[in-house]
């Protein structure tokens, strides 16, 4: 396969990485994310399209022949047409999808995320196929992943509160819209309980690339449009091994 060039709307792309290389080790890609933007969720889908759009050229411009869509919120944008890509891609959202479908049989999926995703979620032609779609944005989860397990006890607060209505509605699917949200997935599943399957959507994802055949060997390269000492760390933590990130 091509070599990969990986966007994100910040450090939530690290997340597949870690998922694609228990598949694979030392698969070569680029990764580009918006730390000095993050998170994407709560802005205008005109300004996030911007933001996607100066990702995408970054990494066409370091001639990879694949682009991974590693964030809901970037996945919306460019699903949407607020993006063009020259190259071709592999879609977080996308994934996920036919992920829920596939263990759906009720075809009654739920879809969590921020409010970019959520409203525009009718896109993602779940409906088209017949599924039955109810969504709720989480607005605060994202923010409060990314600040730390010492929000550990107001993250669980918070997934309790937003998915007892989901309980009510008989789904049997769940997409979670955030790759943030991995995170906390145990949380999310334990509250959904064993009759619901959450989808992980960096196991779907890889699932999507690795049928496209095998992904290439190589040079690795992580850049950030900002670097703080905190970036390091939780590219260390969320990874699973260190790495020097670089500035965009």
């Amino acid at each position: 396969m091509s070599s990969l060039g990986v966007l994100s709307s910040g450090l939530g792309g690290l997340l597949f990485l870690r998922e694609l290389e228990k598949r694979q080790q030392g698969v070569g890609f680029v990764y580009w994310g918006d730390t000095a933007s993050c998170p994407w969720g709560s802005r205008s889908f005109e300004w996030a399209s911007g933001r996607a759009q100066e990702g995408v050229k970054f990494l066409e411009g370091r001639n990879v022949d694949t682009i991974v869509i590693a964030s809901g919120d970037s996945s919306v944008v460019i699903r949407s047409g607020g993006t063009k890509l020259r190259v071709p891609a592999v879609d977080m959202l996308e994934s996920s999808v036919r992920a829920a479908l596939a263990v759906s049989k009720k075809k009654r999926v739920g879809i969590i995320g921020p409010r970019l995703v959520i409203e525009r979620a009718g896109m993602l032609g779940l409906e088209q196929q017949g599924a039955v779609v109810l969504k709720k944005a989480i607005p605060a989860l994202a923010p409060l992943i990314i600040e730390g397990e010492e929000k550990r006890g107001e993250i669980r607060r918070l997934v309790r509160a937003h998915l007892q209505w989901f309980k009510s509605q008989n789904i049997d699917a769940l997409i979670l819209g955030s790759m943030y949200y991995i995170r906390v997935l145990d949380d999310i599943q334990a509250k959904m309980g064993k009759r619901v399957a959450v989808i992980h959507p960096a196991q779907a994802l890889v699932a999507s690339l690795m049928q496209q055949g095998e992904v290439r060997k190589g040079e690795q390269r992580f850049y950030l449009t900002d670097v703080t000492p905190r970036d390091v760390d939780m590219t260390k933590e969320w990874l699973g091994r260190a790495v020097r990130p670089e500035r965009a």
